[in-house]
């Protein structure tokens, strides 16, 4: 990575997905030696909750704290300062398309990072703890596939 590189990730509630993705971003950032501005928000604009338990627990089995995160809504101002905005379903493309157009060449379909997660990574909300674990998976190699292209200098808009 050449620059400073600012990315927010997307998902509809932010108790969840985006939370889970920002936690594992800082992690591989950190184990990477890389700086960046790592941040999540939701489409649906919940504010101040805290992430699903199931969530926490995922992640703490991998060896990283979620349980501090607070939710917030997608605001056109924190996100308009991204230079990645990574988000986990189509409908969330289409968010960005119909209520902020301008950002849309800024918008990164998260699930194209991982193999496994054809046409979107899935919201585990209300599901088991191993639905949780399969979305820790494949958030955790998008973001790894995220973070080698940023790494090696290359444009993710141009997979």
């Amino acid at each position: 990575m050449t620059e400073f590189v600012r990315i927010v990730f997307v998902c509809s509630g932010n108790i969840c997905r985006s939370p889970m993705a920002e936690a594992l971003a800082r992690a591989k950032l950190q184990e990477r030696d890389l700086d960046a501005a790592v941040i999540s928000a939701g489409t649906m604009g919940i504010v101040g909750r805290k992430p699903s338990d199931a969530a926490v627990r995922a992640l703490k089995e991998v060896g990283i704290e979620l349980s501090g995160h607070l939710s917030q809504g997608v605001d056109v101002n924190l996100v308009g300062h991204a230079d990645i905005i990574a988000v986990m379903e189509p409908k969330h493309v289409d968010y960005f398309e119909r209520r902020a157009p301008d950002l849309v060449d800024r918008v990164v379909p998260l699930w194209e990072y991982a193999d496994e997660a054809s046409g979107g990574i899935g919201d585990p909300v209300g599901r088991s703890i191993e639905a949780f674990r399969e979305c820790r998976e494949l958030l955790e190699a998008a973001v790894d596939t995220l973070l080698d292209e940023l790494e090696n200098d290359r444009d993710p808009q141009n997979l």
